[in-house]
């Protein structure tokens, strides 16, 4: 897609500018630098995207001419050194030899102040740059659209990062998310090489090797993550939750008081407390952490599943049809909801049919 990093199979002939902008063509970047890249022992690439010039072009100006505008505003920033193409419809890349990622933030910075003053337009920037830890330079463009992707994420402008271990944690979350676990795993186990103090690449670790079972790895994760940040609720409820299916009760419970303790809003160690008091037949403790985690006013519909079953335990039949009632108004569709009102049809002897 037109989106992939820049791979190495690219045309034969001579690399050719777009006369309208001034850039190359995405493929036509690629052979233009390709040679440079490899003699240079210091080189960075910068992707800019500009989402406005393919989605909002101003009236009566074709889209080309803002392109060429943003590539010559770019260049006043980049300097005359500077190599530029199209890699996809809003996203423009630079080729900057003999320069490092920490010589271009400023300047990168600068540029995405100056596209929003003189064109409106609104800018992210991705910087990334050779040599890089082990990374070969055929890794920089890789390494770059990780920079991007970490930078659309940043919370306000200038939406600008380089490429550095908390990139690489980004790009961890995005694997976990698509459900490649082991290609996550090896992201945050980089970004630990580089900097061991990222507690959320260590904590995002931990995550994966609790999911594939190795419990004791995932249990030793968490507890660095604690011995250097006491109070990171993260940690704090992960760590309870691993030694809870270590059969740890008592290490596990320690370990959400000390989240609570931390964040007395925290509304899952509430409930696996509760959970855990239920299960223990302390009903009237279960009920208390149940009613902490209600008056927070978060997860509601999961907080009335578990007011719901411990009324059903308690044998509070009216008060569990209540508490049913409302989490299913908030989701129709709450199987766990639907399956525990369904058991009180029955319990009460109604209609069968009803509760099938």
């Amino acid at each position: 897609t037109e989106d992939q990093a820049p791979s190495e199979s690219c045309p034969v002939g001579a690399p050719r500018k777009d006369p309208a902008s001034g850039l190359f063509a995405h493929r036509d970047f690629l052979r233009a630098t390709a040679a440079d890249r490899e003699k240079r022992p210091v080189f960075s690439l910068a992707l800019v995207v500009l989402p406005e010039v393919a989605t909002q072009r101003r009236p009566g100006r074709p889209a080309e001419a803002d392109m060429a505008e943003v590539g010559s505003v770019c260049r006043q920033f980049f300097g005359p050194a500077a190599v530029g193409g199209r890699f996809s419809a809003s996203k423009l890349v630079f080729f900057l030899p003999e320069r490092s990622p920490g010589q271009l933030a400023e300047a990168g910075a600068d540029l995405i102040a100056a596209l929003a003053e003189r064109l409106g337009l609104t800018a992210a920037v991705g910087i990334a740059g050779y040599p890089c830890l082990n990374y070969a330079r055929t890794d920089v463009p890789e390494n770059c659209r990780k920079a991007l992707d970490h930078a659309l994420l940043l919370p306000q402008e200038p939406r600008l990062a380089v490429f550095d271990t908390l990139s690489l944690t980004v790009s961890g979350d995005r694997h976990f998310a698509h459900g490649d676990i082991y290609a996550a795993m090896e992201e945050y186990k980089q970004a630990l090489l580089s900097d061991e103090t990222n507690v959320l690449a260590r904590n995002s670790l931990g995550i994966c090797l609790a999911r594939l079972g190795r419990l004791a790895q995932a249990r030793a994760e968490f507890e660095r993550v604690i011995t250097a940040e006491p109070k990171n609720t993260m940690a704090l409820y992960n760590l309870g939750c691993v030694r809870q299916r270590l059969g740890e009760a008592a290490g596990a419970r320690t370990a959400f008081q000390k989240c609570l303790r931390a964040n007395p809003g925290h509304v899952s160690s509430l409930l696996r407390l509760g959970r855990m008091a239920e299960e223990s037949r302390r009903l009237e403790a279960a009920l208390k952490y149940y009613r902490r985690a209600s008056a927070t006013g978060n997860a509601p519909g999961l907080t009335l599943r578990h007011l719901a079953r411990l009324a059903l335990t308690r044998g509070r039949l009216d008060e569990a049809r209540e508490h049913l009632h409302k989490a299913l108004l908030l989701d129709p569709k709450d199987a766990f909801s639907l399956q525990l009102m369904a058991r009180l049809y029955l319990t009460e002897g109604e209609d069968p049919a009803i509760a099938e």
